[in-house]
């Protein structure tokens, strides 16, 4: 017998990904002007965001999450498939935006690294 695996998004990820994009937005901006109206969870600061754990906490707590219909089960899988094809294709509107996305990623690494030495 041969095997394939599949790489095709299950309703799982797909799930995350929406959980995730809505309650991270504009959160992982550092310095960005946020309210206090306007945070999703008490207590969070700009350049905060949740993490994997919390995020599937809370879709599996969502209840609009859980019963589904089919073509909104594929639309969520079609938003995810289309997001991993932006990010494997690394689109940027420019340049500057390629920089920018580099010089922010080495900042975040750097503060990462210094925070194991405190």
């Amino acid at each position: 017998m041969h095997y394939k695996q599949s790489c095709a998004p299950s309703l799982q990820n797909a799930l995350i990904h929406h959980k995730t994009e809505e309650v991270n937005v504009g959160m992982c901006i550092p310095n960005a002007p946020h309210d206090i109206s306007n945070k999703p969870f008490p207590g969070c600061d700009p350049g905060d965001y949740l993490m994997l754990a919390a995020i599937q906490d809370l879709v599996a707590n969502y209840m609009e999450l859980q019963n589904l219909s089919k073509g909104c089960k594929q639309e969520l899988k079609d938003d995810l498939l289309a997001a991993r094809q932006v990010k494997a294709k690394g689109a940027r509107a420019s340049n500057l935006g390629a920089a920018l996305d580099t010089k922010a990623t080495m900042v975040r690494v750097d503060v990462e690294v210094g925070n194991q030495f405190l």
